[in-house]
């Protein structure tokens, strides 16, 4: 049974009656960021930590993870604006006597005060409130139905990780997938090979010219993050096997221009040349075949067991799919400045028209 305690920390966004210590505060907010956060994100990071520095006091606590930390991992820190918040908080634990620093190995180390100073609850309340915050910050929830509504997002964000959605079943992913094909066929918007849907000039002129209806969206924030997490986590793996199919189409498009272009070379190159190019293309389209059919397999098994897992939801889930909640699929996007602003105007006009209504 779910205890008062967890209730109010998932409704409200409410501090543990008994908190939890900083490594297992540590290892929930590290799930909470790799879910957030995009493959191509992290291999852009120039740093080797997994910490999520955020430019406040708290940062002091990446020392812990290893029980040292090398200067040049927050030197490396690629936002200019964090990287000096977060040494000016490391010099001042220094001054504080939190961290001591050894000028040899440039490595900063916790003192037995610093120890006993992140260990503490109150550090510990402010360093997830700092974290949550932080991995939040500027992104919003927004359902996705496979219908023109669904470019409404781009009035808030600049791009969209179509293989980063929660689904309630593959039909609904296969829907808005097909969609943005759709849209992207006309023109409307680019899809990478990674999937990341971007608008172009002329859906922003679409936009401009049309007004925002049915297009559900909300900010996330420190007190709602884990609900979202918690709702992209459930169907990661039936969206990783579908957006695997998607990513091994792109791929078999690549490999028949490839073929092409040995082909077109022929005349310049030597015979064992293109048989050696020939033999890698045949074993990659063997290679991409068999990865095809397992993806199927997944794809049918996932398809299974969503299947399995509807018919056995409650009367109220089923209500709620009724009104078209439960089949849109879901996905977290950056905010732009603008779309920030925007969404923050929409939010309060509702609050308001909420207050007028209850009086």
């Amino acid at each position: 049974m779910t205890s008062i305690d967890e209730t109010a920390h998932t409704m409200f966004g409410m501090g543990r009656m008994n908190p939890m210590t900083l490594l297992q505060t540590m290892r929930e907010i590290k799930s909470i960021l790799d879910i957030f956060k995009r493959k191509a994100d992290e291999a852009a990071d120039s740093v080797e930590s997994s910490f999520n520095f955020t430019g406040q006091h708290t940062d002091i606590a990446a020392v812990s993870e290893t029980g040292s930390l090398q200067a040049n991992v927050i030197e490396s820190i690629p936002n200019e604006t964090v990287r000096k918040n977060t040494i000016s908080a490391y010099t001042d634990a220094l001054n504080d006597g939190y961290l001591e620093y050894n000028t040899r190995t440039r490595t900063f180390m916790l003192t037995t005060k610093g120890q006993a100073h992140i260990n503490s609850d109150e550090f510990i309340r402010q360093f997830e409130k700092d974290q949550l915050g932080n991995i939040a910050e500027n992104k919003a929830r927004i359902e996705l139905k496979g219908n023109p509504s669904d470019l409404n997002a781009f009035r808030f964000t600049n791009a969209i990780d179509l293989n980063h959605l929660a689904h309630s079943s593959p039909e609904v992913y296969k829907r808005v997938q097909e969609y943005f094909r759709e849209c992207e066929k006309y023109g409307f918007v680019e899809i990478s090979p990674a999937g990341i849907a971007t608008p172009t000039d002329k859906c922003h002129d679409f936009l401009n010219h049309s007004p925002m209806n049915d297009f559900n969206i909300r900010k996330v924030t420190r007190d709602n993050i884990r609900q979202v997490a918690d709702e992209l986590k459930d169907s990661a793996k039936e969206s990783a096997k579908d957006a695997f199919g998607n990513i091994l189409n792109k791929a078999e498009g690549g490999v028949s221009a490839a073929k092409e272009t040995v082909s077109y070379i022929s005349g310049s190159s030597s015979g064992a040349d293109l048989a050696k190019e020939g033999a890698k293309f045949a074993a990659q389209q063997t290679a991409r075949k068999a990865q095809q059919q397992a993806a199927k397999q997944a794809a049918q098994k996932a398809a299974q067991k969503a299947a399995a897992k509807a018919a056995a939801s409650t009367t109220a889930k089923t209500a709620v799919s009724s009104t078209g909640y439960g089949a849109a699929a879901v996905a977290v996007v950056e905010l732009t400045s603008k779309g920030a602003n925007a969404l923050t105007k929409m939010e309060t006009q509702a609050h308001k028209a909420t207050i007028h209504y209850g009086n």
